[in-house]
């Protein structure tokens, strides 16, 4: 599961792409990964 970086919500059916272990970068978004 993702989120935002400035707010609250699942990335789902996005297409991904990883920056690092943390980030990823989702239809013009960035999401922090939930550990």
């Amino acid at each position: 599961m993702c989120r935002f970086l400035d707010g609250e919500g699942e990335a789902l059916n996005v297409e991904e792409t990883k920056i690092n272990d943390d980030y990823y970068y989702a239809d013009g978004w960035i999401f922090w990964i939930i550990k």
